[in-house]
């Protein structure tokens, strides 16, 4: 429609824009059409930006004058922007605590901290029984009349009781830390508590002033609460590249997605996890300890700004193994504005610091928990995840030191140099610094023994390990079986799995490399998975599932009678359940569907809402 005609049709002034070129389809023009709103809303939010602009301009002409004097009413060195600033973010963030929107790092890390596990457990349970109810209802919708109208009531299979972790609180053997800017006050439960009950407060002064607005006393009182608001909230470290904040090894408050840059809860904002409950008490100590490493360092190096895309520090990872006691440090940077002397003067400090800190008496505070290793990343990216081909160096580690490594002896097998040892299930499995492992090592040991109970392996099967890791279930299958054939596409975490085996004395174990939609016709081709007499897969994927092209050759084994899937995540599960039991196709999907057994949910994630499940599938 040309805009003429629009512009008769709405009867109003509308902008029409030619879309880029990239935006042709089939040779045509588009074009965006912007329709003024009648929603208040939108009218409030431009008088809001128009008076806030014209108040910052009536402050800067009014301080323009004496700039000396304009800083002796305020702390040191601090100028009216920055004191501006301060107020506009401390009373936004008052009032979003007020009305609950303000979130305490246990609130963002560990979500269900408030509730009994008990009740975490039945929350998870009947989650996991929604999401197979979902699945009937999808597949009763699109394929009347298939076999899942004659299971139980409402569902697809049957749903065994919940799996629950031996461990509810300190659990995890990794921690992955982002090192950015907060406030000097870490956004602790009691300090958003308190500032809920300031912004309340606030909030009752404002409703006296409208009422009573010639009252001076009352006037006078909520300014002395806006001065508290201040004091409270600001704390401004003056040496912070940002007004009141400070560097913090933490987690982040808030995800990139729907972050302001005005509000103290930034895209750089992160906080202390000093109350987070599922991390061992050791990860904790790290952090503040790498806390205190950045701050002292800032002026030479400071912290990695995602807007700017400037800064050194950006990360910092810890593995622990709980049954060995070693400790692996990564530490991720930005080196691009440093030349080669000064990267080397940032990894001497790295070393010498975490090497002194990290000693004896720490190690006895910490039920002897040993530094092995340190390793370095560097990441020009944007964001923290770096590529999978991004290498790790090692700039430290205990087996080259001449006092050796104590923390060896307590395994058995050897530890590589820039790796650790993990036990599960009687075996020792060497982790690199970017191998997939569990992060809850005494539950994902339950998991796996019911993973492989639930396989029914013979000692003629032949077991497929799809999105095999660091290849930990088809090592501890390896046993009971002619053959596990793992298939992994990073490949440090194959290097590890073939270590693994061999130190786990298992030649019965063969990997693949690769993605798993290219690997997985190659290696149901070979000559000893064709010619076994029973073929069972058992699959561990990532959160966005198997690829369709995995779902397909599977299907289309006919040797292949047992499934046994291990999710991660309840949307792309219920996805590829759809895809694996759907009557089969000629071409699409071809060889018969499976049919679903029982699901069992396993929580290994305590205080937080999520939950893994093992489903069977059979043919």
């Amino acid at each position: 429609m040309k805009a003429k005609k629009l512009r008769a049709a709405g009867k109003q002034k509308i902008k029409v824009h030619d879309a880029p070129r990239d935006y042709a389809l089939e040779n045509k023009r588009n074009a965006f059409v912007a329709f003024p709103s009648d929603d208040p809303r939108n009218h409030n939010n431009k008088r809001k930006r128009a008076e806030q602009a014209n108040s910052d301009k009536k402050d800067d002409d009014s301080g323009s004058g004496s700039d000396s004097d304009s800083n002796d009413g305020n702390r040191d060195g601090d100028n009216d922007d920055q004191r501006r600033k301060r107020q506009r973010v401390s009373k936004a963030n008052v009032e979003a605590a007020a009305e609950g929107k303000l979130k305490c790092m246990r609130d963002v890390a560990t979500p269900w901290w408030r509730l009994p596990y008990s009740e975490q457990l039945q929350r998870k349970a009947d989650a996991a029984t929604q999401e197979i109810k979902r699945s009937r209802r999808r597949l009763r919708k699109k394929f009347p009349g298939g076999p899942w109208d004659n299971g139980p009531p409402g569902l697809l299979c049957p749903v065994l009781p919940i799996m629950a972790s031996p461990q509810s609180t300190e659990y995890r053997n990794k921690s992955d830390f982002t090192i950015g800017l907060g406030p000097v006050q870490p956004y602790t439960a009691a300090h958003v508590a308190s500032l809920a009950a300031l912004g309340r407060g606030a909030d009752d002064n404002d409703n006296n002033k409208d009422k009573n607005k010639n009252n001076s006393d009352e006037k006078s009182e909520q300014k002395q609460q806006q001065d508290l608001l201040v004091k409270v909230l600001d704390n401004v470290n003056r040496d912070a590249s940002e007004v009141g904040f400070v560097p913090w090894t933490g987690f982040r408050l808030t995800t990139f997605r729907g972050a302001t840059r005005d509000g103290l809860q930034s895209q750089t904002m992160v906080s202390s996890p000093e109350e987070c409950s599922n991390l061992p008490l050791s990860h904790r100590d790290l952090a503040a300890k790498m806390t205190t490493l950045v701050r002292r360092h800032e002026a030479r190096w400071s912290v990695f700004n995602h807007h700017t895309h400037q800064g050194v520090w950006r990360r910092l990872m810890v593995r622990t193994s709980s049954a060995t006691k070693q400790l692996m440090l990564v530490v991720q940077l930005r080196v691009e504005s440093l030349d080669e002397p000064g990267i080397e003067a940032l990894h001497k400090v790295i070393v010498d610091y975490f090497v002194s800190q990290l000693d004896a008496a720490w190690s006895a505070r910490f039920d002897g928990l040993r530094l092995s290793t340190i390793l370095v990343q560097h990441h020009s990216g944007w964001g923290n995840s770096a590529p999978m081909d991004c290498p790790y160096r090692v700039l430290w580690d205990a087996s080259d030191s001449s006092t050796g490594d104590s923390a060896d002896t307590a395994a058995t097998v050897p530890r590589p140099r820039g790796r650790i040892v993990e036990q599960v299930c009687g075996l020792h499995f060497s982790l690199s610094a970017s191998a997939f492992f569990q992060v809850n090592t005494a539950c994902a040991e339950k998991l796996y023994q019911q993973a492989i109970e639930w396989a029914e392996c013979g000692p003629k099967t032949v077991v497929l390990d799809v999105c095999c890791g660091t290849g930990t279930i088809g090592i501890i299958v390896a046993k009971h079986v002619s053959q596990v054939v793992g298939l992994e596409i990073v490949k440090d975490a194959v290097r590890d799995a073939e270590a693994n085996a061999k130190a786990n004395n298992m030649t019965n174990v063969s990997y693949a490399v690769g993605p798993a939609e290219s690997t997985i016709k190659s290696v149901l081709a070979r000559s000893d998975v064709c010619s076994a007499s029973s073929l069972v897969a058992i699959v561990d994927p990532p959160r966005n599932g198997l690829h369709k092209n995995v779902l397909k050759a599977l299907r289309a084994t006919k040797k292949l009678n047992r499934i046994v899937y291990v999710s991660c995540n309840p949307t792309t599960l219920g996805r590829d359940l759809d895809l694996l039991l759907r009557p089969k196709t000629k071409n699409t999907w071809p060889g018969e569907p499976f049919r679903a057994d029982r699901a069992m949910p396993v929580d290994m994630f305590p205080q937080t809402p999520h939950c893994e499940m093992i489903v069977q599938l059979s043919r």
